[in-house]
């Protein structure tokens, strides 16, 4: 449940205002190539680290048998609260290949992880929007980490119409139950690399209410459309039942190494 709360969280945007959308593909051909099998007109990169801690707390009765009906009981915490914490981390490196260029300007990537532990996925089918929407084929695995790389890989990330005098622009998507609402800022541009601060709030109403908070920082090239490093720091707090509620932080870090484009420098 908590992969797919933030899969929901970086992907919510186009949800609400796409609905459900089929991976478009260019005029046919003749002799279509399958997208599993094109050739890549770029290929990128990225080393990746993953953490995730987790604390959920149960709220108990506060009566309980082992005080014989006489007083709290909440597996020795007087106060009626059990906690239970866990956490994850991984490390390895994310590839995506750049296949096609739709009319639409989404571009059709093909996404995959190796994994020094336990977050290997195979290749999937995407496609990533300017706007930070991205779709992925429903029955592959996308990892949290690939979504959010994903998500600064469309065309026109940096689009200058949309950026206010002080270096800002927001992108928020409004639903009856889900919003996402976010907000960038440059804070430096030395010859079109750009230092990014990124902030982002998804909250979710209804029965089991969420707010997810996001802290980012991303350095972009704008000539070559790239992201050179994503650090994202977010803290989703989550009521999973009536009386259990998780707190769930989570740190990604992603830095370019490989660009088919041009060389990466170190």
């Amino acid at each position: 449940m908590t992969v797919l709360l933030r899969r929901a969280m970086l992907t919510m945007g186009c949800a609400l205002i796409c609905g459900s959308v089929a991976l478009a593909a260019p005029a046919p051909s003749a002799t279509p190539v399958p997208l599993s099998a094109a050739k890549p007109i770029r290929r990128l990169l990225y080393s990746f680290t993953y953490g995730s801690s987790s604390d959920l707390s149960v709220h108990g009765s506060g009566i309980g048998a082992s005080s014989g009906g006489k007083g709290p009981s909440s597996g020795g915490n007087a106060s009626g609260i059990s906690r239970f914490r866990a956490g994850l981390s991984d490390r390895g490196t994310i590839g995506v290949d750049v296949l096609r260029v739709q009319p639409d300007t989404g571009l059709i990537v093909r996404v995959w992880e190796h994994a020094w532990k336990t977050r290997s996925a195979a290749p999937a089918t995407c496609v990533v929007y300017g706007n930070t929407n991205v779709i992925c084929d429903p029955a592959k695995k996308v990892n949290v980490e690939e979504f959010t790389l994903l998500r600064f890989l469309g065309k026109n990330f940096i689009n200058p119409v949309e950026i206010g005098p002080k270096g800002g622009w927001k992108i928020d998507n409004t639903g009856p139950v889900m919003s996402m609402k976010n907000h960038f800022r440059i804070l430096k541009n030395v010859k079109g690399v750009m230092q990014i601060h990124e902030t982002a709030v998804l909250t979710r109403k209804g029965a089991r209410p969420m707010t997810a908070t996001t802290d980012g920082k991303i350095s972009y090239d704008a000539p070559r459309s790239v992201p050179l490093s994503i650090f994202e720091d977010t803290i989703t707090r989550e009521r999973k039942s009536i009386r259990q509620y998780e707190k769930l932080t989570t740190q990604i870090q992603l830095n370019l190494v490989h660009d088919s484009m041009a060389a990466v420098k170190s």
